[in-house]
C-alpha cells in the first residue's frame, strides 16, 4: 500500500469515526423523528456544490443512490420513486429473514404452532392449535 493509499485511508477511518460520535450524541438528545428532520433540513440547505460534495464523500453506493433519491424529487410527482440502494435491500431482507426466523421459533416440535393457553393457574400452558 501506498503512503497515498494510507493517507486516505486513515482520512477515511478519522471521517468514519467522527461520524459515529456524531450519530451517538444525536441518538443521545434528539428522537428519531428530531434526526429524520434534521438530516432533511441539512439536504435542503445545501446547495448544488455542497451536495456534490456531500455525495462525492459518501462513495460510490450510497452517494449514487442519494443522488438518485434527490433527482427523483425534483421531477414530477407522476414519474415512479427510483430503485433503493443495495444496503437498503439488505437492510429489508435482513427484517424479513429476522421475522421469519421468529415464527419459525414459534412451530412446535410436531410442525403445529404452539399456543398459550389461557386456562386459569394449573392449566396447560401450551398445546397444539
Amino acid at each position: 500500500m501506498t503512503a497515498r493509499a494510507r493517507g486516505t485511508r486513515n482520512r477515511q477511518d478519522a471521517h468514519r469515526a467522527e461520524e459515529r460520535a456524531l450519530i451517538e450524541l444525536l441518538s443521545h438528545g434528539l428522537s428519531e423523528e428530531e434526526i429524520q428532520r434534521v438530516l432533511a433540513r441539512a439536504l435542503l440547505a445545501l446547495d448544488e456544490r455542497g451536495r456534490d460534495r456531500l455525495l462525492a464523500q459518501l462513495g460510490e453506493e450510497t452517494g449514487g443512490t442519494l443522488r438518485r433519491l434527490l433527482a427523483s424529487r425534483r421531477r414530477s410527482r407522476t414519474t415512479a420513486q427510483p430503485s433503493p440502494g443495495s444496503a437498503k435491500i439488505r437492510e429489508e431482507w435482513e427484517k424479513a429473514w429476522d421475522k421469519w426466523e421468529g415464527l419459525r421459533r414459534g412451530v412446535g416440535a410436531r410442525g403445529w404452532p404452539v399456543r398459550r393457553s389461557r386456562a386459569p393457574l394449573g392449566g396447560a400452558v401450551s398445546g397444539r392449535v
